[in-house]
């Protein structure tokens, strides 16, 4: 996954992508001002990314308004319907755009921002709705794959390695 805050390139990658306060136009999308003081009113509540999102009372001086070029999902809108979390369909990778910008808004220090991520964690990876129970040290853990992981071919080798590189 490939997480962008407030820079991103005029081409958005073939990859799983998140966009955070997007500042300029890409193939994607047109910037088409702000929205001052936006009040969130719509939420996509069946969609598996917003499970336990509340904004309602989240502090948000204003969010970018996007023109979008391709057809997106809003999973949270503004009462003028503008998408501030929307996730973009393409063939080419799953993306998401936030638009609202972490600096001048509280939604960073809200325990909703680290929900959302989670949520758009599992919703890449295939494992959305899944709760996983938290493993004890040194025990063994059984892990399914992915659905990318299982199209890979019979002789694939795979490596579990730890955050210091061990295999």
């Amino acid at each position: 996954i490939l997480v962008l805050h407030q820079v991103h390139p005029e081409v958005i990658p073939a990859r799983n992508v998140l966009i955070i306060d997007p500042l300029s136009n890409s193939d994607l999308w047109e910037q088409n001002g702000v929205v001052e003081s936006p009040i969130i009113t719509e939420i996509d509540k069946s969609s598996p990314l917003m499970h336990h999102i509340r904004l309602d009372n989240v502090l948000m001086p204003e969010t970018k308004k996007l023109q979008f070029k391709v057809p997106v999902k809003s999973l949270a809108g503004t009462l003028d319907k503008t998408p501030v979390f929307a996730e973009v369909r393409r063939e080419k990778g799953k993306c998401l755009i936030l638009s609202v910008d972490l600096e001048k808004s509280d939604l960073a220090f809200r325990t909703v921002f680290p929900i959302m991520i989670a949520n758009a964690l599992g919703w890449y990876s295939g494992n959305v709705g899944e709760l996983l129970e938290s493993q004890s040290t040194g025990n063994a853990a059984r892990i399914a794959l992915n659905q990318e992981l299982k199209k890979l071919p019979a002789e694939t080798t795979l490596v579990l390695q730890s955050p210091t590189s061990q295999e």
